[in-house]
């Protein structure tokens, strides 16, 4: 179903959807570029009437494709905790933040990004109804964005360097552990990633595993050089 606000939505269509849905999988997918915008607060209205109306719904999902300088974690946590309200778990799909020309080579334009993710992923770590977060790409030249402007919204760079936002990711993940006494080595998945080399050929997957075939978002090594593809 696409469209809302005041406009009907079929329960015949929704049901269909849902028909062979498993658990948490009846999703209303919203774009809240504004929290708390009258957008978003007519859709809150449709899935409360979806929810009274006994059609079948788990969650939303928030798109999140947001400009450096823009982030409202407050707001953000009053969209997640209105939709717990009416027993609607949310989860944020669809996350980049792009960096303004402004800020274009500029570390602390970095920084301010890295500090608007940390503030999303903070509110998805704390809020009791959130299921996650969603990257919407791994490198800033396989953006959806990039291919129409420059615009940097990932939290890697076009040759799979860490910016300021994965280390700032990273903290947040590494605290919250700290907070519910997990230890995080836990997770490691044991693989070591690329660090150098010189031999020729070998093509290397994001987590630096060797890939007999190049894929989408390989590094290969040419010439003794370390590059994405």
């Amino acid at each position: 179903p696409q469209r809302s606000g005041n406009t009907s939505l079929s329960k015949a269509t929704w049901l269909c959807k849902c028909r062979s849905s498993s658990k948490y999988c009846k999703w209303l997918i919203i774009y809240p570029k504004h929290w708390n915008s009258s957008r978003t607060k007519a859709l809150f209205n449709l899935a409360k009437r979806m929810k009274d109306s006994g059609i079948p719904i788990d969650g939303v999902g928030l798109q999140c494709h947001l400009s450096t300088g823009e982030i409202d974690s407050t707001r953000l946590v009053d969209t997640y905790r209105h939709f717990a309200e009416i027993g609607l778990k949310c989860e944020i799909t669809e996350l980049d933040i792009t960096l303004g020309q402004s800020f274009w080579g500029d570390l602390n334009g970095y920084i301010r990004q890295a500090e608007d993710y940390r503030k999303i992923v903070n509110v998805a770590l704390q809020e009791e109804n959130s299921l996650g977060v969603i990257m919407w790409g791994v490198s800033d030249d396989r953006s959806w964005i990039e291919y129409r402007q420059r615009a940097e919204p990932l939290i890697f760079d076009k040759y799979y360097t860490p910016k300021p936002a994965f280390y700032y990711i990273r903290d947040a993940l590494i605290e919250e552990c700290t907070k519910r006494g997990i230890d995080p080595e836990q997770y490691h998945t044991g693989v070591k990633p690329v660090q150098d080399s010189t031999s020729d050929g070998i093509i290397y997957d994001i987590g630096g595993r060797p890939v007999s075939h190049p894929a989408v978002n390989v590094i290969i090594i040419e010439n003794g050089v370390k590059r994405a593809i």
